[in-house]
């Protein structure tokens, strides 16, 4: 299966909109959102609407879609639609498939909490001893997806790539990955082939 990656909507519906037909029409059959759909709250329905009316229902929450999680049982906002806030208390913290692992941040940052969900940046995971070990570390997928940093990063456990998003990434036999896919909101997304495993990048 083709599955088309999504994170860092960012309430940018033209972007989605584009999103979606670059993965479509390379055979995208499935979709997964890596988070942050909200960005204000503004245009938060229109990017729920648009989700629902594309059939892309599996999705985690980001660090800014924590406060509108199930972790919270009161609405802290009365504005928004029904089916907004019915989708955003159904985003996951994260979703495993076979040995692929999708979440918005690298899986050692604890999602539950608004610490943890606030508590990692780029510049932090990527000169921080010790941070590509703990991620590895944290679940057992060999296969690591993930939002946040709104750029493109490949990394194993013996360091980061100098992978960028230029070209398709071969993540075929044995080895562990930690895969960054870039923003909506700045023109990315990925296709990602599960037969052949293959990570396609597209920046537009």
């Amino acid at each position: 299966m083709k599955i088309g990656i999504l994170t860092d909507l960012h309430e940018d519906a033209a972007r989605l909109d584009q999103a979606v037909a670059i993965l479509r029409e390379r055979g995208a059959e499935r979709f997964v959102v890596l988070g942050d759909l909200f960005r204000s709250g503004g245009g938060l329905d229109r990017i729920v609407e648009r989700l629902l009316g594309y059939g892309i229902e599996e999705a985690v929450w980001g660090n800014h879609d924590i406060g509108l999680s199930r972790l919270f049982e009161e609405d802290p906002r009365e504005s928004y639609r029904v089916e907004t806030i019915r989708y955003m208390r159904e985003l996951e913290p994260w979703i495993d498939r076979g040995e692929c692992r999708f979440q918005h941040l690298p899986p050692h940052h604890d999602p539950m909490t608004i610490e943890g969900m606030w508590s990692c940046s780029w510049e932090e995971f990527s000169r921080t001893p010790g941070e590509l070990e703990a991620c590895f570390s944290a679940c057992t997928q060999r296969l690591i997806f993930i939002g946040h940093f709104h750029s493109w990063m490949h990394a194993t456990p013996a360091g980061i790539t100098d992978w960028v998003g230029g070209e398709p990434l071969d993540l075929s036999g044995p080895g562990r990955h930690l895969i960054a896919v870039h923003a909506v909101t700045d023109g990315g997304c990925a296709l990602f082939d599960e037969e052949r495993s293959i990570l396609t990048p597209y920046t537009w």
